[in-house]
């Protein structure tokens, strides 16, 4: 089994579609801040109607990235944790880097990916599948 997928018994646990689409949002995080750079660096005068709403769009992401984050993990494991889901470090260049179990990083990874999809409304609490 691929090591982004989640553990099968889990309160934070998502249908895999889902748990799939918040991963590559997340792994998009570079993309909105450059977006985002990339609007505000542009001159008043040549900004074109959508770079306001590209703008906020990728502004939305970012901050309901970084509050799940800050809200759902632990500190010590943060960067850690960023860097594998964000930026698909492998688990054990991150232990060798951080001197943090895999097991740990799994664990604080899936909570991370739960919250980043509550914060986006996409947790569907009231349905089960069969994932």
């Amino acid at each position: 089994m691929k090591d982004y997928y989640q553990s099968k018994k889990s309160a934070y646990k998502l249908p895999k579609p889902i748990y799939a689409k918040i991963v590559k949002t997340i792994q998009s995080y570079d993309f909105y801040k450059c977006v985002v750079d990339a609007v505000n660096s542009r001159s008043e005068t040549i900004l074109r109607d959508f770079d306001s709403v590209n703008r906020a769009t990728a502004e939305y992401y970012i901050e309901n990235i970084d509050d799940a984050l800050e809200k759902c993990v632990n500190e010590e494991y943060r960067n850690a944790v960023f860097e594998h889901t964000a930026r698909n470090v492998a688990y054990d260049l991150l232990e060798n880097k951080y001197g943090i179990s895999a097991s740990t990083m799994k664990r604080w990874t899936q909570r991370f990916v739960y919250g980043v999809a509550v914060n986006l409304g996409e947790d569907f609490p009231d349905y089960e599948t069969a994932s």
